[in-house]
C-alpha cells in the first residue's frame, strides 16, 4: 500500500495528530499487511503538507502540550480518489513470492536446513495469527470492508501455515 493512500484515507476519516497515525498504524499491524513503515508517515504528512493535500492546526488542550492536527483538504480528496482507483486497477498479488520461490526449490538445501527453516516459519505464522486472533481492526474505519480485509488476512496467514505443515510432513523422495 501507498503510505499517502493510507496517510489521505485516515484523514478523510477525521483530522488527526502525527502520533495518532502511528498509532492506528501500529495497533493494526499496518507494517505486516500494507508494505508501510509505520515511522514513514511522519515524512508522507511533510510531503502531503507542502503539496497542499493536507493542512494543519494547532491543537490547544491545557493538560497537554500542544500538538498539530492534519486535515485532508479538497485537493487531498481529489489526490485520494485517484490512488484508490490506482489501486484498483492493479493485479491483484496475493502471495508471498520470496518464501513460495524458496519453497519450490526447498530441494538445493539438506534436510536438516529444510526442517529448521520450516519449523520457523511455522512458530513465526502461529504467533503472528494468535496475535491478529486477539485483535480485531481498531480505527481503520467502522467500515464493513475493514473487517472483511481482517478476516480475510487471517485466513490467507492460516492458509499458508497449513501449506508449511504440509511441506514440514511430507517425507522427501529417495
Amino acid at each position: 500500500m501507498n503510505v499517502r493512500l493510507l496517510v489521505l484515507g485516515l484523514l478523510q476519516q477525521r483530522p488527526m495528530h502525527g502520533y495518532e497515525l502511528k498509532r492506528i498504524a501500529h495497533e493494526n499491524r499496518i507494517e505486516s499487511w500494507s508494505g508501510v513503515l509505520a515511522g514513514s508517515i511522519y515524512h508522507a504528512l511533510k510531503t502531503l503538507q507542502r503539496e497542499k493535500l493536507i493542512t494543519t492546526a494547532r491543537e490547544q488542550k491545557p493538560s497537554v502540550r500542544q500538538r498539530v492536527v492534519y486535515s485532508i483538504t479538497a485537493a487531498g480528496r481529489r489526490e485520494l480518489k485517484q490512488l484508490v482507483k490506482q489501486a484498483l486497477a492493479a493485479p491483484v498479488r496475493g502471495f508471498p513470492t520470496d518464501l513460495y520461490g524458496a519453497l519450490l526449490h526447498i530441494q538445493a538445501v539438506s534436510p536438516r536446513e529444510k526442517n529448521d527453516a520450516l519449523a520457523r516459519q511455522i512458530d513465526s505464522l502461529e504467533a503472528e495469527i494468535a496475535d491478529w486472533s486477539s485483535a480485531r481492526p481498531k480505527q481503520l474505519g467502522e467500515s464493513v470492508e475493514a473487517g472483511l480485509l481482517f478476516d480475510n488476512a487471517l485466513r490467507h496467514m492460516r492458509m499458508n501455515l497449513d501449506l508449511l505443515r504440509r511441506l514440514q510432513a511430507r517425507r522427501p523422495r529417495k
